[in-house]
């Protein structure tokens, strides 16, 4: 038995305390139970009354997620109770896995321990990361997924399948895509990758090929009809680009702009630098894995171009792992000793230690960590604050507790039945509330005529005026005006951009 270097002990000591501090950060933020936001409101709805079939079939409100995912969360709901640990436990526990994945892929990619600690602590104490291991929705999970299958590579031939292997790599595929949508263009890059890389292809292959036709169809049989509004269509439209100067270049500053938590990020070039260099090392290096990360970013390209998916934001998390790696690949590139004429060791550690501190710089220079004493009353500092989700927390449950069966609601913003379907299912609350009306209010002689309209009832009713821009509009004191001009008492509670008015007669 060979002697333990006293570096690798050092090295497997750093690692464990990065990697602990990682897991540390991610419990604590999932115990905060920082209040749900409206997504994660309109995601849970499918887990109220729906038994485990439910979850194959389109979900509530327009939500798309994957149907194992669907059933993983099911199963949560279904021994730990409807609340929001056990609705967040399964984003959460991928965070936790994923950390601990990504340690074991970057030694496999990365020759130098010290860029290794360094991919990792980028890695553990990634804002975005972190922030969405509590999230209800399944970007942790796609992070895990990309992850596990890029480390899976190594284990994967294809020489030699004999039916036991064939139908091994049949039920790990259809798995894999019905539990992350962005499997459906890494798993191809799987096997294209191993073909190239072996240099094999055949009929036996070629099955297992067929048999991703399978759950991607039923995929796309879900969700093809389902109604996306306009704000979704918004939303997703700005990842999908073209071949126009300007389009790939918003993406590529949305991507990586989100990924390093830095919204205000003008300098992302030098990160496009990188990864090219990292793909050519790959290339030089003649790395196994360098056709399976080529063709992993081409159908990434083609799924956006195509307005298959998109890349946009927390949709494209899952290709964090991927753009670190390529980044810090370039640090196993040897420097020009030539040139230098210096001692190789020591220009290798200095050529080293500068690329691992511009990258931390430019990655974590906005990194902050006020999550660390996050609670339910404190939340974290994500450019938006997230006070909102405090604000609607609080006074959603001032209503329910103040509501009265027969009451009258005028609803004038966003989507506000979504918050109270969640929190009568939350706090066990048994009530049914009429809705005169939801409308998304464009301007303020629409709202005007249906305040009008709405307190000539003369019944005890409630307004709920939510834009995050009625400041601006002044709908606030719009709703004011006519009240106080028709002289109806009302009761007025207001939090952030929530303003709550109950009408008494």
């Amino acid at each position: 038995m060979r002697d333990i270097k006293r570096s690798d002990i050092l090295f497997y000591i750093v690692a464990f305390v990065i990697i602990i501090l990682g897991i540390f950060l991610r419990f604590k933020l999932y115990f905060a139970k920082i209040p749900f936001w409206l997504d994660e409101m309109m995601l849970s709805l499918s887990f109220i009354d729906r038994d485990i079939l439910g979850m194959f079939m389109p979900l509530e409100a327009i939500q798309k997620s994957p149907p194992i995912f669907n059933v993983l969360v099911f199963l949560c709901v279904k021994f730990f109770g409807f609340n929001i640990l056990s609705l967040r436990f399964i984003p959460f526990f991928c965070s936790l896995i994923s950390v601990i994945l990504f340690f074991l892929l970057l030694k496999d990619e990365i020759k130098s321990r010290l860029v290794v600690l360094a991919g990792i602590f980028i890695f553990s104490l990634n804002l975005p990361l972190i922030y969405y291991c509590q999230e209800f929705k399944q970007y942790s999970c796609d992070v895990m997924f990309c992850i596990l299958l890029i480390y899976l590579y190594k284990y994967i031939s294809f020489k030699d399948l004999n039916i036991k292997k064939i139908l091994k790599y049949l039920i790990f595929s259809v798995l894999i895509i019905l539990s992350s949508f962005p499997a459906i263009f890494i798993l191809p890059s799987v096997i294209i990758g191993k073909c190239i890389e072996e240099k094999v292809l055949n009929l036996k292959i070629l099955s297992i090929v067929l048999s991703m036709f399978f759950p991607i169809t039923y995929l796309y049989l879900l969700y093809k009809d389902m109604r996306i509004n306009e704000i979704q269509l918004d939303a997703w439209q700005s990842g999908f680009i073209n071949f126009s100067f300007n389009s790939i270049s918003n993406m590529l500053y949305d991507v990586f702009s989100f990924l390093t938590a830095n919204w205000s990020f003008n300098y992302y070039l030098y990160i496009i630098l990188f990864i090219l260099f990292g793909m050519i090392i790959y290339f030089a290096e003649k790395n196994k894995k360098a056709y399976l990360i080529l063709f992993i970013l081409i159908f990434v390209f083609l799924a956006s171009l195509f307005k298959i998916y998109p890349i946009s934001s927390r949709v494209a998390l899952y290709l964090l792992p991927i753009i670190i790696i390529l980044m810090l690949k370039i640090s196993d590139y040897p420097p020009p000793y030539w040139i230098l004429r210096c001692n190789a060791e020591q220009i290798t550690n200095i050529f080293k230690s500068i690329i691992i501190l511009i990258l931390l710089f430019n990655i974590m220079h906005s990194f902050y960590i006020p999550y660390i004493n996050v609670s339910e009353e404190e939340t974290i500092n994500f450019r938006d604050p997230l006070k909102r989700r405090i604000a609607k927390k609080n006074i959603t449950e001032y209503f329910l507790n103040n509501y009265k069966q027969g009451d009258l609601v005028l609803s004038i913003g966003e989507v506000p039945e979504i918050w109270f379907d969640f929190y009568i299912k939350l706090n066990n609350k048994h009530k049914e509330i009429t809705f005169d009306s939801e409308n998304l209010i464009i301007d303020k002689l629409t709202a005007k005529e249906l305040i009008k309209e709405f307190i000539k009832r003369k019944q005890n009713s409630w307004i709920v005026v939510n834009d995050n821009i009625n400041d601006i509009l002044g709908f606030k004191k719009l709703t004011e005006d006519i009240l106080k001009e028709n002289k109806i008492k009302y009761k007025h509670k207001e939090e952030n951009d929530i303003n709550l008015y109950y009408i008494y007669f």
